[in-house]
């Protein structure tokens, strides 16, 4: 993508339901522009090998959605964003087949230092709890940032270890940060963006 100054035209075209990685950087390679793709018309994006539905989706959003206004709603409510076209983009991240185009993120992510994944059972037993709190003390005091999914269980309680131990955690969350998911986890969800690490998504 040759230009990276209208990001706000990236972002919506993210928003689309059917533009996935891969669908996404095919459109952005062939139109080098994220505005000249969200203004182009349907049989061009057709043409591309895009959905009919997806295109159809598209042209119903554009009518609707002003992309300068929408990205101005997200980083007024407290969302940052790193793109794939962006330096500071998640070197290992970038390696797989389909990184995401976009991650959007609420803390201060170190997004290169040394990480390590503890996930586990949602339904934590009391030997769990304890084995995974044993777990991520180590990995904490060794300098690793903890990944995990913040859902209930052994997400949680490496979350939880992290800050408590006041080591740096991201949590990778299925859904929107504006509806953190389970709804007890808000809390912690905050503490982990407040100084403790970052919650990022698609």
């Amino acid at each position: 993508m040759s230009n990276t100054t209208n990001i706000p035209y990236l972002l919506a075209l993210h928003s689309i339901d059917g533009l996935g990685p891969i669908r996404l950087r095919a459109v952005l390679e062939y139109f080098k522009d994220p505005k000249l793709a969200w203004e182009a018309n349907g049989e061009e994006l057709l043409k591309i090998g895009i959905y009919k539905n997806t295109v159809n989706l598209l042209l119903e959003t554009r009518k609707k959605l002003e992309p300068e206004t929408y990205a101005k709603e997200i980083s007024d409510s407290g969302i940052k964003w790193v793109t794939i076209f962006d330096d500071n983009y998640p070197k290992l991240l970038a390696q797989i087949y389909d990184p995401p185009t976009v991650i959007y993120y609420k803390g201060e992510p170190q997004w290169n230092e040394r990480s390590i994944g503890v996930v586990g059972t949602r339904k934590i037993t009391g030997y769990g709890k304890v084995a995974t709190e044993k777990f991520t003390r180590g990995l904490v005091e060794a300098g690793l940032t903890i990944v995990s999914g913040l859902a209930r269980g052994v997400d949680a309680q490496a979350h939880l270890t992290a800050v408590s131990e006041e080591g740096k955690t991201i949590a990778v969350l299925g859904g929107g940060l504006n509806n953190i998911f389970p709804p007890e986890n808000r809390s912690l969800a905050a503490k982990i963006a407040e100084g403790f690490g970052a919650l990022i998504t698609e």
